[in-house]
């Protein structure tokens, strides 16, 4: 069975940008003869699409909280080696023979 809709009006609809610079978007709205298509292009049904549309979803949130914490842990890390610059700078001042007298 052939149907009869056009490869340009079933699902996915086109990428579009929502303004420049913004994140790309594909519109929700399909119908039953784009499903159809869509199953005997055995490219999945629109379920498994939406499920991984999801699935990118958490992945892109999990990866902006892990980049997060990395800045959060460089943030500190830069403050601890500007605390042992300063406290060998200090040492070094204290005592320029190495002597500790």
């Amino acid at each position: 069975m052939t149907c009869s809709v056009t490869a340009n009006a079933c699902w996915p609809p086109p990428i579009s940008k929502t303004g420049p610079g913004q994140k790309l978007y594909r519109p929700r709205r399909r119908s039953a003869g784009c499903e159809q298509v869509w199953r005997e292009s055995g490219l999945g049904t629109p379920d498994d699409v939406d499920r991984l549309h999801r699935r990118v979803t958490e992945l892109e949130q999990h990866t902006a909280e892990q980049r997060r914490q990395l800045a959060e842990r460089d943030d500190e890390l830069d403050a601890a080696r500007a605390t042992n610059r300063e406290l060998m700078t200090r040492l070094n001042r204290s005592h320029p023979d190495g002597c500790n007298h």
